[in-house]
């Protein structure tokens, strides 16, 4: 076995991961873009409430 052997698959792992996650932030702001939609036309619509920028009440933690 090569010394350059545990490295590379530490990188490799390393790559997995990054992709996974990149997909679930992804996901995330796919939510959140419709989370923000469907509360702007139930705000606009009614009238009676108060809008408030949904990303203002979303918690922006890293994924990572």
């Amino acid at each position: 076995m090569s010394a350059v052997y545990p490295l590379s698959a530490h990188r490799q792992i390393e790559r997995l991961w990054a992709e996974r996650i990149e997909v679930l932030r992804q996901i995330h702001c796919q939510i959140v873009g419709a989370t923000e939609r469907t509360l702007q036309l139930v705000f606009n619509n009614d009238g009676s409430l108060v809008p408030i920028p949904v990303r203002a009440a979303v918690d922006e933690r890293r994924l990572d």
